[in-house]
């Protein structure tokens, strides 16, 4: 019976080799090339999809350390900007708010004592 063939890059591989392969790494407990080892491409995919997600990863952080680099300034000038007009927003609403406040009472106060006399009050009071 022939053994099984296989080409990676362009070499090629016996399927029993890969087969020793396996085994010498299992015996010295060499879990990562065993697992790349029988079945080739195996580990180059693994291999490949984590370098890519390393190289983008790094390449984000690069990106952003340098938008942060030149745009810092600015982000920060327009964010003082708004923390102000934020600021002034909530003290005109207070104000307001106070404002409304003051003519309940000023109003509720106005209604109560209406009609009553000077004596009236000190005669409740008593």
């Amino acid at each position: 019976m022939a053994i099984p063939t296989v080409f990676v890059s362009s070499t090629r591989v016996d399927l029993a080799d890969c087969r020793k392969i396996f085994d010498r790494a299992m015996e010295r407990d060499n879990l990562g090339a065993a697992a790349g080892s029988p079945v080739p491409g195996g580990g180059t995919a693994l291999g490949g999809i984590l370098g890519a997600a390393a190289v983008w990863l790094t390449t984000d952080k690069a990106v952003v350390e340098v938008d942060e680099y030149l745009n810092r300034e600015a982000f920060e000038a327009d964010m003082a900007t708004l923390i102000d007009v934020e600021k002034a927003r909530i003290k005109e609403a207070l104000r307001e708010g106070y404002g409304t406040y003051l003519s309940n009472i000023s109003e509720h106060t106005r209604k109560k004592l209406e009609g009553l006399r000077p004596v009236d009050l000190i005669e409740e009071s008593a």
